[in-house]
């Protein structure tokens, strides 16, 4: 994180303190940090609310036996964030946050597509490592990028979009469960806005060192 730098006034760059570089202009990266952070937000809470259902009434599972695929999801959720955390220190912030993406990409592919316990259970742990990833490492990206005076504020910003990608993610979802009669194409839509996502990550500028 760029420690000791002045906050930009006003979206444009101030110098740092002790030093000529300018500070990051944020207006070239909030935008994009929150499109992703929105996307993910969308996408992820669908899985989430649907994926019991889904064992159950596209898989044949019993609820009991669909439930105990929550451990497992818990689980893996558990180190998922810290594996991706410690993936994005040494690889950088852009090639974590593609890598949670796709991970949960991944996850949705292999539910819609697969068939089998296999399939299920490997669509389960990738779900689960990823569901935390993004979240660690998007926060992580924003001190990266702003000014600690500047970070809380821009991580309250994309959070707040965050947000509002959670509330329309399942209603749309459920209504293309409704004319689809089935949630495959709500996890296949996710798919879709996944790709989005990890090509405007990959669009981000290197933050300064």
């Amino acid at each position: 994180a760029p420690y000791g730098e002045a906050a930009a006034n006003d979206g444009e760059p101030a110098k740092s303190v002790g030093s000529s570089r300018p500070d990051f202009n944020l207006r070239k990266v909030i935008p994009r940090l929150g499109a992703v952070y929105f996307l993910f937000g969308a996408t992820y809470v669908v899985y989430g609310t649907f994926i019991v259902t889904t064992l159950m009434r596209e898989h044949g599972m019993a609820e009991a036996e669909a439930g105990r695929f929550w451990i497992l999801l818990g689980i893996f959720s558990l180190f998922g964030g810290t594996v991706l955390g410690a993936f994005s220190d040494r690889m950088g912030r852009r090639a974590g946050i593609a890598l949670s993406l796709f991970l949960q990409g991944s996850a949705y592919a292999l539910i819609s597509y697969g068939s089998g316990a296999v399939a299920v259970y490997l669509s389960i742990c990738l779900y689960g490592l990823s569901a935390f990833g993004v979240p660690v490492i998007m926060s992580a990206t924003v001190a990266d990028y702003a000014s600690p005076q500047r970070a809380a504020a821009v991580f309250g910003t994309i959070t707040a979009i965050f947000g509002v990608g959670q509330m329309l993610g399942p209603v749309l979802a459920g209504v293309m469960a409704e004319y689809s009669g089935s949630f495959t194409s709500g996890y296949l839509a996710s798919v879709s806005l996944v790709a989005v996502a990890i090509a405007i990550t990959l669009t981000l500028p290197a933050p300064p060192s």
